[in-house]
């Protein structure tokens, strides 16, 4: 008998090793080079034969296939060159037909993402008893196919389309703790709205996972006071933000979603604290009370004490509101219904920036509070509701935060007077709102809408896709340009450039206004570009860059794969309304690209924004 061992190197791998370098995606109308490398390490001597093929946005134009002698050890490289058409998904195969044995067949996804902005365009109709209205064939000729969408809503009071609002939030793609929770509140009731479900194209399961991962990512936002920071729990807070992360939270909750104790706690007590303490301006206090009444937090007699001691001439509208639902919630009646009976929607009084607030999503939240509050049924509202609706189609851009709320007073509306419609001979009769949304085919023949009741019918009629032409730059209170230089500071006038050249991306912002602004840069990237893994603010001290200055500190900034993102507040008054932003980029896929329009927007006044220029860019192989 005896022990010993051995050892020796055993080679693990595929006898052909086939590999296609893509870019990470594309934009319509880009023209790329996909580079295959093919090595064989065991397979037999020949000739190798390769095909490229694509299904779906992205054709291969020629050669879409080569041939190669490859002895074992060898290698080859081909390059394909591949079009976009269209956004959407590209199946990319290859096929490798070895001299003898079976083929090797590999497929990649290739996103195709569009180079222009969501863009949601509004009309508001109205229809007499009797009468019909014809929706032409060919509705949205100036957008892109893939993903247009047009929504009718039909009431008879100008209603609220909660399938684009809902579609709008789903896809909006940043998230502070604002808009974080803007996404995630409106989910809790879905299941509520007839057909929003068939509309985000989700299930309950999904709908829940959304939720619960809402929750998560706000509780990682708590600070040690349990306040709430805009972009972590390092970031600043608001009281308003406080009240809201809370509001959803409590609602959460009361639906059975898990909220982790701990943090529920210390929201509540830092709810109280701002309250109690006065960290906050009249408004807030209002929505921190309401939101406390609701729970059923604290003392309530010390919370009546504070709801009597809020001085009423200092409150707008909804903070009137938000105090009279605090009362009910209360006990107190008498009061809550001597203050909802003495709110006037025409003479409405918003409340300001810091609070998030203008007419139109203080008038939503407001209806909303007023019925979950048991202050008033949507059928007393209905002036209110009519209010909403008009100022709603006539509003081209809305927030984050008033798209929630309109979704929230939508739900809060359910139960309406009956629609009785006809879409193309098909008769319907359903409690208002009667919701339906055309795509693909259906917008390619004439869509014929009736009315069959006895009152005037409103129609929203909301297009929604992506602009198929590049809008040109526009300027509306702030302005943006993008510059590029080389690494030594040289201004790139041609945007032709080689691969792996190093690309500093300057983006300078003007706020021309005068006002307080949460501003949101945004830069999207040609897809021949990749961004460097290095974060730019402040004094630049990074290898030979100091020649950039100083660049503005931001309160947020991400590098995504297809884009710059950086948010930041802004105060003209004090900072002399000038920002400078900067980010690396290397050359990586030779081709031609769309440079898409970077764009600068106060998030929570959309329609202050600007776009700068959009362009080509070339990048040449070595």
């Amino acid at each position: 008998r005896g022990v010993g061992q051995s050892q020796t190197t055993v080679q693990v791998s595929a006898p052909i090793i086939a590999d296609l370098s893509l870019p990470r995606f594309l934009s319509p109308g880009d023209q790329s080079t996909a580079t295959l490398a093919i090595d064989n390490l065991r397979g037999p001597d020949g000739a190798y034969e390769f095909f490229l093929s694509a299904e779906g946005a992205v054709s291969v134009l020629q050669p879409s296939g080569s041939v190669a002698t490859l002895g074992q050890g060898e290698q080859t490289r081909s390059t394909f060159r591949l079009e976009a058409a269209e956004s959407g998904t590209a199946l990319i195969e290859l096929i490798v037909n070895p001299p003898e044995g079976e083929s090797l067949i590999r497929s990649w996804d290739l996103s195709v993402r569009p180079s222009t902005p969501l863009t949601t365009e509004r009309e508001l109709i109205s229809i007499a008893p009797g009468m019909t209205y014809q929706l032409p064939a060919g509705v949205g000729t100036g957008f892109e196919q893939n993903g247009l969408n047009v929504s009718l809503v039909a009431n008879t009071h100008p209603p609220l389309d909660t399938f684009q609002l809902l579609r709008w939030l789903d896809l909006y793609p940043y998230g502070c703790a604002e808009q974080t929770t803007s996404r995630a509140m409106p989910l809790l009731y879905v299941s509520m709205l007839d057909g929003a479900d068939e509309a985000l194209d989700i299930d309950q399961n999904e709908i829940d996972r959304r939720v619960e991962k809402a929750i998560r990512r706000l509780t990682a936002m708590q600070t040690d006071y349990g306040t709430f920071g805009m972009w972590g729990w390092y970031s600043y807070t608001n009281p308003w933000i406080d009240a809201y992360v809370m509001d959803f939270l409590s609602r959460a909750r009361e639906l059975g979603y898990r909220v982790p104790e701990h943090a529920w706690k210390a929201g509540m007590d830092a709810l109280e604290s701002n309250l109690m303490e006065g960290n906050a301006d009249y408004n807030g206090m209002a929505y921190a009370l309401h939101v406390l009444a609701r729970a059923g937090w604290g003392d309530p007699y010390d919370l009546l004490y504070q709801a009597d001691s809020l001085d009423r001439s200092e409150l707008t509208t909804l903070g009137e509101v938000l105090v009279a639902a605090a009362f009910a919630s209360l006990g107190d009646h008498e009061r809550a219904s001597g203050i909802a009976g003495s709110i006037d929607f025409d003479d409405m009084l918003a409340t300001d920036y810091t609070s998030y607030g203008s007419e139109l999503r203080d008038t939503a939240m407001a209806v909303t509070t007023l019925v979950e509050s048991g202050l008033a049924t949507p059928s007393s509202l209905l002036e209110a509701y009519d209010l909403l609706g008009r100022s709603f189609a006539d509003r081209r851009w809305t927030s984050t935060q008033e798209n929630a709320w309109l979704v929230m007073a939508a739900h809060a509306a359910l139960g309406g007077e009956t629609v009785n419609v006809a879409l193309n001979g098909v008769e319907e009769a359903v409690p208002g709102p009667w919701q339906v949304q055309l795509t693909g085919t259906e917008l390619e023949r004439d869509n014929v809408l009736a009315n069959n009741g006895s009152d005037p019918l409103y129609v929203s009629i909301a297009t929604t896709g992506y602009p198929s032409v590049e809008a040109p730059a526009v300027a509306n209170g702030l302005d943006i340009r993008r510059t590029l230089f080389d690494s030594s500071g040289l201004v790139l006038e041609s945007n032709d450039l080689t691969q792996n050249d190093l690309v500093v991306v300057y983006l300078e912002v003007w706020a021309n206004d005068g006002m307080n602004h949460n501003l949101m840069v945004v830069d999207l990237l040609p897809a021949g570009l990749e961004l460097e893994n290095a974060r730019l603010e402040g004094v630049i001290n990074v290898g030979d860059l100091s020649w950039l200055g100083e660049l503005t500190n931001t309160d947020s900034v991400e590098l995504r794969d297809d884009r710059y993102v950086a948010a930041l507040q802004v105060y003209p008054e004090y900072d002399e309304g000038h920002y400078v932003f900067a980010y690396l980029a290397r050359a990586v896929t030779p081709g031609v690209y769309t440079m898409p329009a970077p764009h600068v927007e106060d998030m929570y006044r959309p329609y202050i924004y600007a776009r700068g220029e959009a362009g080509k860019l070339t990048v040449n192989a070595p």
